[in-house]
């Protein structure tokens, strides 16, 4: 715990019995050197000390007994009653407290002037003219109550105002600023106090006998000398205290609505609001925090979203592999069934097959086979490409050779399957393409395949390959079903099948337009479709041309 800490728990902080031993102990401590050291001092004097003894021992009470807990009327009632049994408690165990100190210590039988002096000023006993004791006035008794009173009250709300001056400091800077320029009143203040004090005490010591114990006499006369101090003072700060609050307060406002403005900020964007930022104002240490924090915010924001964009990029992968996983699955059945179901009819004994369906069965299994391999070597390519391995050998190919030369081989198996024409539309000099000759087979063979597909019988698929200004144009054009407008945003995902398509079950595995997508992209050109039901589809590809 910090000194600071330890005098700001002095205050209001011992329990009720606590506080009422410290106030007994004190009490006493100083009156047996008041009492020891009564002879020496002047009559007047001896009046003050007891005084100063009922004060200190009542003060230190009130400071240090804890609060009490609400409604307002319980407090005040324990206020004011604490208050009163302290002064008659005090009072009643000081006298007593005199004369055991005054009958044990002096040397002489008790003197009957002390004991009047301290009976007097304690309020409760006089001494008549025969010199007996005798009952005082009540006017004098509560003098001293009076007394007491104000002062267990003022310090219970000085101590109770300091306690929550201290949190209001705590919970808001601008009351700590403010706090720091109030803090230079009050010095001013003190070294008024401290200018008088210097001018009572020269005047005290000029009248102190030479044989007075000064330490003591000065502490004792000069306590009325303090309360006129303290109530002077007390007035000088009602007064100025204010005004100089109201204006501690706005000078300080200008700086703290700006780290406000600040903190409120940081607590949205931890609360997830990443495009908030602070206006900058000022050029001091505050705006060049504004300025950082704005730099941080931004900083923060492109983090994450970035996170995000690999979270969802993540979280799109996790789901594509578990489609793949699934439409592999479904794929690969199918050739699978076909060659289990081949394989089990010419391996049953019981009856022989013919030549013809011997043929017949292996041509069935052939082409299962060949379907199965064109799935995995899709499903290679295409996972090749996902994690840019995928070996692409761009150089200046002449693409009318490789349309022709693909036409030539697709078209009579069209023509023999579906009753499907392929023509040719190639415009003349074209320049070459950059790209991977190998890969742009694949390419046409995969789109002549998707529209040999869906074009029923008399249809036409035609190729046509141009110039444009920057690239090489091939198209694939067909005159078949055509792809409704809601699948045509999804023909390039993978295992993706109209339903036309799977009603007529073709025999597609839906990686086709995929690949041509991947091949064509990781070449450097573009892929894009048009369709209308029942009018057919155009594919279009561009190709980089060979100088690009």
């Amino acid at each position: 715990m910090t000194v600071r800490q330890r005098f700001e728990h002095f205050f209001q902080a011992a329990p009720l019995a606590r506080a009422w031993l410290e106030m007994a102990a004190v009490g006493a401590a100083l009156l047996a050197v008041v009492v020891l050291t009564a002879p020496r001092l002047s009559p007047g004097s001896q009046q003050n000390s007891v005084f100063v003894v009922i004060l200190s021992a009542v003060s230190l009470f009130a400071l240090r007994m804890c609060r009490f807990r609400p409604p307002w009327y319980r407090q005040l009632g324990l206020e004011l009653t604490l208050g009163i049994a302290a002064a008659l408690i005090l009072a009643g165990g000081l006298i007593w407290l005199a004369e055991r100190l005054i009958a044990y210590t002096l040397a002489d039988p008790p003197d009957a002037g002390l004991m009047a002096i301290v009976a007097v000023v304690l309020g409760f006993r006089g001494v008549g003219v025969d010199g007996t004791p005798a009952i005082l006035p009540v006017s004098i008794t509560f003098s001293i109550l009076f007394s007491c009173a104000i002062a267990y009250v003022t310090m219970r709300f000085g101590s109770a105002l300091l306690a929550f001056w201290v949190r209001l400091q705590r919970r808001h800077l601008i009351w700590a600023i403010a706090n720091s320029h109030l803090l230079l009143v009050v010095v001013g203040v003190l070294l008024i106090a401290a200018l008088f004090t210097l001018n009572s005490l020269q005047y005290i010591l000029s009248q102190q006998p030479e044989d007075a114990v000064l330490p003591l006499a000065l502490l004792v006369d000069l306590v009325p000398i303090t309360i006129v101090f303290a109530v002077f003072t007390a007035v000088i700060l009602v007064v100025v205290m204010p005004p100089a609050i109201v204006i501690s307060y706005f000078a300080a406002r200008r700086t703290t609505r700006r780290l406000k403005a600040l903190a409120e900020t940081a607590t949205a964007l931890r609360t997830g609001h990443y495009d908030v930022r602070v206006p900058v104002t000022g050029e001091d240490e505050v705006a060049r925090l504004q300025e950082d924090f704005n730099a941080m915010a931004a900083d923060l924001q492109r983090a994450m979203n970035d996170l995000e964009s690999e979270r969802d990029a993540v979280m799109s992968l996790l789901d594509a592999r578990r489609e793949l996983i699934a439409s592999v699955s479904h794929e690969l059945r199918t050739p699978v069934a076909i060659l289990r179901g081949h394989q089990e009819s010419l391996l049953d004994g019981s009856t022989a097959p013919s030549p013809d369906e011997l043929r017949h069965g292996i041509a069935i299994m052939a082409q299962a086979t060949l379907n199965l391999q064109r799935l995995i070597d899709d499903l290679f390519t295409l996972s090749r490409a996902e994690v840019n391995q995928l070996e692409i050998e761009r150089r200046q190919v002449a693409v009318e050779a490789v349309v022709r030369r693909c036409a030539e081989s697709a078209g009579p198996s069209i023509w023999a399957t579906g009753r499907v024409e392929l023509v040719l539309d190639i415009a003349p000099d074209l320049p070459s393409a950059l790209v991977d000759e190998t890969r742009l087979e694949q390419i046409v063979y995969n789109l002549l395949r998707n529209s040999a597909r869906h074009t029923p019988p008399g249809g036409i698929i035609a190729i046509r390959v141009f110039a444009d200004t920057t690239c090489i144009v091939l198209q694939v054009n067909d005159t078949g079903e055509g792809i409704a407008p809601q699948d045509l945003l999804h023909i390039w995902e993978r295992f993706y099948r109209a339903d036309s398509a799977r009603a007529l079950d073709s025999g597609g595995s839906g990686l086709g337009l995929a690949l041509v997508k991947e091949l064509t992209e990781a070449m450097g050109g573009s892929v894009s479709a048009e369709s209308r039901l029942g009018q057919g589809s155009s594919f279009t590809l561009r190709l980089p041309c060979g100088s690009a």
